[in-house]
């Protein structure tokens, strides 16, 4: 475990201490984490295979096959997401793959499980709210604004339960004798003490990530537009202005997106981990002061 991982930091003493840590060990973690890398970026890439393919073939959009690809790609970035994860984890505490890996399936798992819960219960409680409003004779706009402000109620309660599982999972997976029952015992109420900082680090990662997500997939997002306003021109009978290559430039730049992004991913990974560490060490100094008051 590096040293430099337990020491009092503000949030954003976290970030940068995260990206600091990126940049030094720049070589040693692609060197460790480029095949999971090498597998987020061909699973983006396969990912956008049917949609650039039922652009370029000019025929009906089909759900099945769009939505197959998304389940596929979504189960596929649940393991190199967790494999990225371990691997990161790994270079700090020390440990080995296959130890990280286990325990980061498992809370990536509660995360996940989570989440869709969170969404399924938002989702019911959005549609019972348009239901209670259209039963009460309002207007379609009054029903939408209604739906829409509950979706974002539960949204942000429901991240806000989550922020506290930034130091209980950290802990889990870090701590070998750490029990995975303590995530959402001991461990997520230790989190809660510090939600304010927890949460203001991961609102503004969350701003970040969002930036610059917008500024890497700028090619992606380019060629996607061109891609639908030429799709929506042919169904009109309009010939297609697509060049040849087009369907291999939105797949190399769904590609390089891909990579990009993991980097991004393990930038977080990174600034969650040093959260924790900032934790661990102001408690331990919080019991040392408790104990010298007791013995004067």
């Amino acid at each position: 475990m590096i040293k430099d991982l337990y020491k009092n930091r503000s949030y954003t003493g976290c970030m940068r201490a995260a990206f600091i840590y990126l940049c030094d060990n720049f070589t040693l973690i692609v060197k460790k984490c480029w095949v999971w890398i090498a597998a987020c970026s061909l699973t983006a890439c396969l990912t956008a295979y049917p949609w650039a393919t039922t652009i370029c073939s000019g025929n009906e959009f089909s759900t099945a096959p769009l939505l197959i690809a998304a389940g596929i790609g979504a189960a596929a970035l649940f393991v190199t997401s967790a494999a990225l994860t371990a691997q990161t984890t790994g270079i700090l505490s020390g440990r080995g793959f296959k130890s990280c890996l286990f325990r980061v399936l498992k809370t990536n798992a509660l995360t996940w499980l989570t989440t869709a819960i969170a969404i399924i219960i938002t989702a019911i409680a959005s549609s019972f709210t348009a239901w209670m409003l259209m039963n009460k004779d309002m207007d379609i706009t009054s029903c939408a604004l209604g739906m829409a402000l509950t979706a974002t109620v539960l949204s942000s309660l429901f991240a806000a339960l989550h922020v506290p599982l930034i130091y209980s999972c950290g802990k889990y997976v870090l701590e070998e004798d750490t029990k995975f029952v303590e995530t959402m015992g001991k461990g997520y109420a230790r989190g809660l003490r510090y939600f304010g900082q927890l949460f203001a680090m991961s609102f503004v990662i969350g701003l970040i990530n969002i930036v610059e997500a917008m500024f890497m997939g700028m090619p992606l997002l380019i060629l996607s537009v061109t891609g639908f306003m030429d799709y929506n021109g042919r169904i009109i009978g309009d010939e297609s202005g697509l060049p040849a290559g087009w369907p291999l430039q939105a797949l190399l730049a769904a590609t390089i997106t891909g990579v990009l992004l993991s980097f991004m991913y393990i930038w977080t990974v990174l600034c969650n981990c040093y959260a924790y560490g900032h934790i661990e060490q102001d408690l331990c100094n919080n019991r040392k002061m408790q104990e010298a008051n007791k013995e004067l």
